[in-house]
């Protein structure tokens, strides 16, 4: 028999798992062919970049140092605000990329 105040426990222990796991835990990889990714110019590996058909991008700039990329320190992929529902590679790049201050 379960009274109320296990009950309550065990439902602020579930809730607290819930909101502490990362919100990209469940979300699939953002694939280069992808219509929005090709729109964007998006690759995976940023060093992939046609540099005639995007200028602005520069050796070394990758998703994890632009400022609409949202992961913590050191993962490999992570969230991005222009491709919601997928992760981004951390060595990614696209041309929406902003220099994060």
């Amino acid at each position: 028999m379960l009274n109320r105040r296990v009950f309550i426990r065990q439902t602020c222990i579930g809730a607290a798992v819930i909101v502490a796991a990362p919100a990209h835990a469940k979300a699939a990889m953002l694939e280069d062919s992808e219509a929005q990714a090709l729109a964007l110019g998006y690759h995976a590996d940023g060093r992939d970049t046609d540099k005639a058909k995007f200028p602005n991008y520069t050796d070394g700039d990758k998703c994890s140092d632009c400022a609409l990329f949202q992961a913590h320190v050191g993962e490999n992929a992570g969230s991005c605000k222009l491709f919601p529902d997928k992760l981004v590679a951390a060595s990614g790049w696209c041309s929406a990329y902003q220099m994060a201050i």
